[in-house]
This record gives structure tokens, sequence and C-alpha cells, in this order.
């Protein structure tokens, strides 16, 4: 899924990670289940479906606390995704909601 990314493409990435199955990896791949999912909540973040984003996000730290919170691969920073939705969060409440966010 990471080229799809590098061809800015999250609509194709979005596709290709639903149409995996991750319960069908064998159980040693926690960490690549874990990377799944956080490609995938990238993409999302960058759809704007960010209900969708934050919900791969906490699924892939169930999975995986640690690559998630410290994992690097440019591009796949969970921290970023969360960043940008908490941001057009705040936008769209308006001036008078923005402390409250």
């Amino acid at each position: 899924m990471f080229q799809d990314f590098k061809l800015s493409d999250p609509r194709t990435a979005v596709a290709t990670g639903e149409a995996l199955d991750l319960v069908a990896m064998p159980v040693g791949l926690v960490g690549r289940r874990t990377q799944v999912n956080l490609d995938l909540a990238r993409a999302y973040a960058m759809t704007r479906k960010d209900a969708a984003a934050v919900n791969l996000l906490l699924a892939a730290e169930r999975l995986s606390p640690q690559l998630v919170r410290y994992g690097r691969r440019p591009g796949t920073s969970s921290p970023s995704c969360c960043a940008a939705s908490t941001a057009r969060r705040r936008r769209s409440c308006g001036p008078s909601h923005a402390g409250r966010a």
C-alpha cells in the first residue's frame, strides 16, 4: 500500500487496504497487520474520513502499541493523522468553539 501513498492516491490505497483480510494473516505477522492499519488510517485521513482513520489507529494500537508510538516509517506517522483530523475538527467548529475542541 505504501506505493499508493508515493503516488498520492489515497483512494487506491483505501480500496487495496479494504480488500485485505487481516484475520487470514498468520498470527506471527502482528507488525504487518499493524502497519496495514496505519497505512489505511493515513489513507482515510487523506480522504477526510476522520472517524474511520481514528478507528484504525485504535485498532493498530491494540495490536502493537510500541509500533504505533515508536515505529517510524516515512509518511506513516500516526500523530500526523491525528493532527490533521483535529485541525479539521477545530476549523469546522468555528471561532466560538475553537477552545473547546
